[in-house]
C-alpha cells in the first residue's frame, strides 16, 4: 500500500462518525449506558469486550468514552474510571473525534468536569494517532 493510500486511510478512520440512530438503541448497548451511569464500569467493560461496539451510541450520540468522561459522580472511584477509559482508547476501532448531538467530544466532557488525568490520556491518544499518521511519511 502507497503512503498515500495510507494516510487518505488513516484520515478516513479520523474523520468517522459514529453511527447514532434516532429511533432504536439495541437492549445491549443500553445496558452499557445503564452500567456506565451506574459506575459499574467493569460490567461495561464485558459487555464491549463480548458483544457490544465501542462506537455505539445512546439516543444523544455519545459514546461510551464520552458517556464516562461526562459522568460527574463521586462514588466513582478515579482509578477505575481511567483504566475504563485506557480500554477504550486500547480497542482499535475507537473513535477519538465523535461528537455528540451537542457538538462535544469526549475530551471537551473531560475538560468540563476536570478529570485531569483522563484529559492526559485522551490528548496523548490523539497525539500518538497523529504521530502515527506522520510517520507513515
Amino acid at each position: 500500500m502507497s503512503t498515500r493510500n495510507c494516510f487518505e486511510a488513516m484520515m478516513k478512520r479520523w474523520r468517522k462518525n459514529a453511527f447514532t440512530s434516532k429511533y432504536a438503541v439495541d437492549e445491549d448497548v443500553q445496558q452499557v449506558f445503564i452500567a456506565i451511569s451506574e459506575g459499574k464500569l467493569r460490567l461495561a467493560r464485558i459487555l464491549i469486550e463480548r458483544k457490544v461496539n465501542v462506537n455505539c451510541t445512546d439516543t444523544a450520540g455519545r459514546t461510551p468514552l464520552m458517556a464516562v468522561c461526562r459522568l460527574n459522580n463521586t462514588r466513582i472511584n478515579e482509578e477505575h474510571r481511567l483504566s475504563f477509559v485506557k480500554f477504550l482508547l486500547n480497542e482499535e476501532e475507537t473513535i477519538l473525534n465523535a461528537k455528540d448531538m451537542f457538538g462535544k467530544q469526549a475530551l471537551d466532557y473531560a475538560c468540563e468536569n476536570e478529570l485531569d488525568q483522563v484529559v492526559n490520556v485522551i490528548s496523548r491518544a490523539i497525539e500518538d494517532f497523529f504521530n502515527n499518521l506522520l510517520q507513515e511519511f
